[in-house]
């Protein structure tokens, strides 16, 4: 698992609930499966949220019962919002980066497109 454990519980939950929910089971269905009471809704849904962490054997049988292999839940990936959050962080570095040289080559008297820094380039047609 990763370093910080808030984060994978985070991400396990989202896992959780996207297996349930591609297996088509309900929480209460996934509660009795499991031996839980059908009450333990609550159960499923804590750990679900990410706030509670599921035993080991729960997570075993969770994963056959939504045929997925079990590293889904112990090892979880990062999610496709957290995947979108990075891309938009790289770009925004990026663009950043690319202001800072652009000033820093307009400080020198030249700016990236090779005109003078000060003057406008004349496009043509």
């Amino acid at each position: 698992m990763g370093t910080d454990p808030a984060l994978d519980n985070k991400r396990r939950g989202f896992w959780l609930r996207m297996a349930r929910e591609r297996a088509n089971l309900t929480q209460a269905a996934v509660a009795g499966q499991l031996g839980l009471s059908s009450e333990s809704k609550s159960t499923m849904s804590a750990w679900e949220a990410g706030t509670r962490e599921p035993r080991l054997r729960y997570l075993k049988e969770m994963a056959r019962l939504y045929g997925v292999p079990l590293e889904m839940f112990t090892d979880p990936e990062p999610t496709a919002a957290e995947r979108i959050d990075e891309r938009l962080e790289e770009l925004a570095r990026s663009a950043l980066r690319q202001e800072r040289d652009d000033w820093a080559a307009g400080e020198r008297g030249t700016v990236t497109d090779g005109a003078p820094a000060g003057r406008r380039r004349r496009r043509t047609a």
